[in-house]
């Protein structure tokens, strides 16, 4: 399968890096690149269907449960890739030159503190993937999951956990969604062996981060309502 991007954009080298240093597993495997082209020559997993489309929570939580433990190697070459407090930094120095975003600069001051006190603690320097979410696990051969499109990050593998969780909420923010991350978040504390509380916290960095994000590639003010909302959501499970 070739996998086409933007040549401009780091993340292609970065990928295709990462997919080299996993070499297959429960990564899909990269043959060849023109990373000058923005081109990846890579394995096709079939039937790939993502684990979205998977209806039972409790089989996403196994899946993701799965391929989390072990994963993660330390890096060959760490200085090509950027760090997950590199990517806290930079968004949070973007967001205090947006005059137009003050609340959300406000939350993303609270993660870069949070993230700075989690990382003292969690402070392996491992290769992420960066982006470890439903659509990024494809189901291949013999009934297992693989995984696609690294971003290729460092940090300590507790910075991967999140970005599974962001996926599972909801368009609308209500108690049963309350209720529904709470769960997931016991129910992972239990099965990867992370402390609850450092997990919310690890969510609550990624919520600010990718809504933050989506503000940097949006200047519709329509949206930051949406934005905050989630956000805020966010911030309330930091006490459970």
């Amino acid at each position: 399968m070739l996998k086409l991007g933007n040549p401009a954009f780091r993340e292609i080298f970065t990928e295709y890096s990462t997919l080299c240093e996993y070499n297959g597993g429960r990564f899909c495997k990269a043959f060849d690149a023109d990373i000058d082209n923005g081109v990846i020559l890579e394995e096709d997993v079939r039937p790939g269907i993502p684990l979205r489309k998977e209806s039972s929570l409790d089989k996403r939580l196994a899946v993701f449960c799965s391929i989390y433990k072990g994963l993660h190697i330390m890096p060959a070459n760490a200085e090509i890739y950027p760090t997950y407090l590199e990517w806290v930094g930079r968004i949070t120095e973007y967001m205090s030159t947006r005059h137009d975003c003050k609340e959300l600069y406000g939350y993303m001051k609270k993660a870069k503190e949070i993230c700075l006190s989690v990382s003292s603690i969690y402070s392996q320097q491992m290769l992420l993937h960066g982006d470890l979410h439903h659509d990024n696990l494809l189901l291949g051969r013999d009934g297992q999951y693989f995984i696609i499109d690294p971003k290729g990050v460092i940090g300590d593998p507790v910075f991967d956990v999140p970005r599974f969780i962001l996926n599972e909420f909801g368009d609308e923010i209500t108690p049963e969604l309350f209720k529904k991350i709470n769960d997931i978040i016991g129910i992972l504390e239990q099965n990867l062996n992370l402390p609850n509380e450092i997990i919310r916290q690890c969510l609550y960095v990624e919520t600010a981060m990718g809504v933050c994000w989506s503000a940097e590639d949006s200047s519709i003010p329509e949206k930051y309502p949406k934005l905050i909302k989630d956000v805020a959501f966010a911030e309330s499970l930091l006490t459970g």
